[in-house]
């Protein structure tokens, strides 16, 4: 079979938020790039009928990203592959396949690590498929004609706030998927990002609005969400990017990036361009904890960060994680006291404490306490939590939400939503089973 007649088939599985499947238009991209033509079907579009359908077409191959938490997702879905396409060659990658592969080799055919564009090339090219971070720039603009643009739903600050930000109706319009920046310049005790995506990567800007550029003229996308783990870190080249999109389009945007770099004028750009919503990693308001995560960013740098965007007339998120390593309800009362001075516009936390996954500090840290082992991969449960029991999760997150009267009603609000507040998954998760079952 010659390269420009193989069959390939990339699976989008259920994912949190419905995003666009930005990493495997960035693989379709590549191979078109090279001649190679793919097909691309979003489990959350399609459902699992749609799926099936499509594996039914009985493709040379099929590629499926594994994420951690959701692992058995694609690993069902390397059964029904086996099922009704025997002959095709199943092909992992993502997040999990490159911390376990050893388990991703039990489902699959082929592990790819790390980036996968142009592994997943050789191999579509019948090379052995090497291992190798790309230079950023040579990265190809996604496939996104593969999919449809307009069956991702938008979502504002809130699923049920309906404002508007920069002229753009947030909630009602299609949200896409962008990507600025790879991998970040922290090496957190709880995070892999650095050993999945290696060193920190900035791409052009000009590349990047010329991106936005086609899709808001070939799409009418006006809205965009940027899945960095840390958004331009370098303030020059960010500010650049802001004055090009105020500039050259009319458009929403959010990202998420560390705290220390949004001095007020790149903040001020930020708003300019665009954007309304920012997250930054506050993790905790306990200087001690801090420490403990080698975050290598200090609380005063992080007030600074929050009270700049909320000068320029940003929304600001913090992220925490509650139930770090360390914690105390006296750590917990720092990080109360230090959200009432910093005063961001939300926070939100991982609602069941800190999740121990493969490739981190705290992880390997945890094997050696005994609280984990590899196998644990094999089991069906989402994830496991370092130390702390719901109950104590419990008590700190209501200690965290209730700083102040407004986060107080969002959280009975979140509690309400989602009727137990040991997991803030349980609605997304429930229907994540009903789209394998449908």
């Amino acid at each position: 079979m010659g390269i420009a007649t193989v069959k390939v088939l990339l699976i989008a599985l259920p994912t949190f938020g419905m995003w666009t499947p930005l990493n495997l238009l960035y693989l379709a991209g590549m191979l078109e790039n090279h001649g190679i033509d793919c097909t691309i079907v979003d489990w959350n579009t399609e459902g699992c009928s749609g799926v099936i359908k499509e594996i039914c077409k009985k493709y040379d191959i099929v590629g499926l990203s594994v994420l951690t938490s959701t692992r058995w997702n694609s690993f069902d879905t390397a059964a029904l592959i086996r099922e009704y396409s025997p002959e095709s060659l199943i092909v992992m990658g993502g997040v999990h396949a490159t911390l376990m592969p050893e388990q991703c080799q039990k489902y699959c055919d082929v592990v790819i690590k790390g980036d996968g564009e142009a592994p997943f090339l050789d191999l579509c090219q019948g090379k052995k498929p090497l291992e190798r971070f790309l230079p950023i720039n040579s990265l190809p603009i996604p496939a996104y004609h593969k999919i449809d643009l307009s069956k991702y739903p938008g979502r504002g600050y809130s699923k049920y706030d309906f404002r508007k930000a920069n002229g753009v109706n947030i909630h009602g319009v299609p949200r896409v998927s962008m990507q600025a920046t790879r991998s970040c310049t922290s090496h957190c005790r709880f995070c892999s990002s650095p050993k999945v995506q290696g060193e920190y990567r900035m791409r052009d800007p000009c590349r990047v609005v010329g991106e936005m550029g086609y899709l808001y003229v070939r799409y009418g996308i006006r809205h965009f969400y940027f899945n960095d783990d840390s958004f331009y870190l370098d303030r020059d080249r960010g500010i650049e990017f802001c004055e090009l999109v105020a500039r050259k389009l009319k458009v929403a945007f959010h990202i998420e990036t560390r705290a220390d770099v949004l001095d007020l004028e790149y903040a001020i750009a930020l708003k300019r361009a665009g954007c309304y919503r920012v997250q930054v990693g506050l993790e905790t308001g306990s200087p001690e904890v801090l420490g403990r995560m080698s975050k290598s960013i200090d609380l005063d740098a992080i007030r600074d960060g929050i009270q700049n965007c909320k000068k320029a007339g940003l929304r600001v998120d913090a992220n925490l994680i509650v139930g770090n390593e360390g914690e105390t309800d006296e750590t917990i009362e720092q990080t109360r006291k230090f959200l009432k001075n910093a005063n961001p516009t939300t926070i939100s936390s991982t609602w069941n404490g800190l999740l121990l996954f493969p490739g981190t500090a705290v992880y390997r840290k945890a094997i050696k306490e005994g609280l984990i082992t590899d196998d644990f991969w094999e089991t069906r449960e989402e994830c496991k939590v370092y130390k702390f029991s719901p109950e104590q999760i419990g008590q700190w997150n209501h200690r965290v939400y209730t700083y102040k009267f407004i986060p107080r009603l969002r959280y009975w609000a979140q509690l309400f939503e989602n009727k137990v507040c040991k997991t803030g998954f349980l609605n997304e998760k429930k229907r994540h089973q009903e789209l394998f079952s449908n």
